[in-house]
């Protein structure tokens, strides 16, 4: 998709497809063409960085997604599940992103579908 190393995958094991984002921002088409072509049932998408001064904006825009941004690259591609991954890693510690996650998660009503994990935590999705 793009000539940088921003790059992302889409895995498939027997009828289970995961997708992992990797360092992307949210580009609409790209987003509902992932969608179209695969059946994804959980989407590990960046967020970050959250909250940011506009200075950052041109950054988030190329790599990195907002935490809005984030849910209509979720919503777009049709996942079942989202798991927001990145955040809370290098500009600010989890405890100062993650609310700003979980507002954006909420303004979005998307509780039931987005799970966000502590470092180190695990989840299990149940079809």
């Amino acid at each position: 998709w793009h000539r940088r190393s921003h790059t992302g995958w889409v895995i498939e094991v027997g009828e289970r497809t995961v997708y992992f984002a990797g360092d992307t921002g949210y580009i609409a088409a790209q987003a509902r063409a992932i969608g179209q072509r695969f059946r994804i049932d959980v989407g590990l998408i960046p967020v970050g960085p959250a909250g940011r001064a506009h200075w950052l904006e041109r950054l988030r825009a190329e790599v990195h997604a907002s935490p809005d941004a984030a849910l209509d690259l979720f919503r777009d591609t049709g996942a079942q599940w989202m798991v927001p991954i990145h955040f809370g890693t290098f500009f600010a510690p989890p405890d100062r992103e993650r609310p700003l996650v979980e507002a954006a998660i909420a303004r979005h009503h998307l509780e039931r579908w987005v799970r966000v994990l502590a470092i180190g935590e695990t989840t299990t999705f149940l079809y």
